[in-house]
């Protein structure tokens, strides 16, 4: 009887338990595409939902928007607050989530009816739940990102499996993973205010680093749609190269924190040459900053170049033509840099 019970429990789906679900929505000028994201969410078959809708001090009818949705229907909060960029306004989302599971979405995209459904017909003993992509990025130049995933449990040394893609291990889209908040909690995730880009990959390896068990889903219910005025692109667009080498030293400790990925030689390779290729192009986006002097650019090259070498990374640029030439002398890569202007 006992046996038949444990099968049975370890069959369980996530939506068996009847979960609340926190979706988070920071918003930023979207009144273009907000209702279409907003009914995706009124809409949804799965009804044991909140949503907490984040104005980033929009300046657009964005804030008329959200508020007539929330009179409308009470699962709708609302908080209006000073611009202060994607970050911030998510985690003002999770600090005010009751949700056992938080989702995150974009305000200018849009979602299918079943969307948390989907995440939700994951195994009940899954810590992160992460779906199929589709149509990420089809619209953005060079870049068009597509993840087909098994229903499947992932435990310890398998998760390091999965991530052992370079898709997997680069990208950390937040609306394509859901998030136990007891986890988020425990250990104090948030999202780094100080980056504008790739703030989402770290806190998707922070986040899976206190991770036994994630389980992907064959399900995809998201539409990203690329629209360059967003909030998440025109944040970007203020990135300093400074934050996009600090980015890259976040996000490999916190793959080195993995103690799945530690146990794994070809997950901590890959993680140690995607820093390896990462650093030198901070260096590349220095150059196209005008108003950095010829000093502070040489002491930036020298601090890179030493960020390779504590934590070893130097044999990874030996293997590609091009990116040894960063293994050269500070004085050599400013010039090569400077020719290729």
């Amino acid at each position: 009887m006992k046996l038949l019970l444990n099968r049975k429990e370890k069959a369980m789906k996530i939506i068996e338990k009847n979960p609340l679900v926190t979706i988070v929505v920071p918003v930023y000028n979207s009144s273009e595409w907000l209702a279409k994201c907003l009914d995706g969410i009124l809409h949804q078959t799965y009804k044991n939902i909140e949503c907490i809708i984040v104005d980033d001090g929009s300046t657009d009818d964005s804030a008329r928007i959200i508020d007539a949705y929330a009179i409308a229907n009470n699962r709708f909060i609302i908080i209006h607050k000073k611009n202060e960029g994607v970050c911030k306004a998510r985690n003002y989302g999770i600090e005010k989530a009751h949700g056992d599971w938080i989702v995150f979405i974009d305000s200018d995209d849009w979602i299918e009816s079943d969307y948390i459904e989907g995440f939700l017909s994951a195994d009940s003993r899954s810590q992160m739940v992460v779906q199929s992509i589709e149509d990420y990025l089809t619209d953005e130049p060079n870049c068009n990102i597509q993840y087909h995933f098994p229903d499947k449990l992932w435990r310890n040394k398998e998760i390091a499996l999965l991530f052992s893609d370079e898709k997997m291990m680069k990208y950390g889209t937040p609306w394509s993973r859901i998030y136990r908040r007891d986890i988020i909690q425990k250990h104090g995730l948030k999202f780094n205010p100080l980056y504008s880009t790739k703030e989402d990959v770290l806190f998707a390896h922070q986040y899976l680093s206190k991770c036994d068990t994630i389980s992907t889903v064959s399900y995809f219910g998201y539409h990203y749609i690329y629209h360059p005025s967003s909030l998440v692109h025109t944040m970007s667009g203020h990135v300093s190269c400074k934050a996009m080498r600090d980015v890259t030293i976040d996000i490999y400790e916190a793959c080195m924190d993995n103690k799945n990925f530690g146990i794994h030689d070809k997950a901590r390779i890959l993680a140690e040459e995607l820093c390896a290729f990462s650093l030198p192009a901070s260096i590349r986006f220095l150059y196209g900053n005008k108003n950095v002097s010829f000093n502070e650019k040489i002491k930036f090259i020298k601090e890179t170049k030493a960020l390779m070498k504590k934590y070893r990374l130097q044999k990874y640029l030996l293997k590609n033509i091009k990116m040894s030439v960063y293994l050269l002398p500070a004085i050599l890569i400013h010039i090569i840099n400077c020719l290729k202007k």
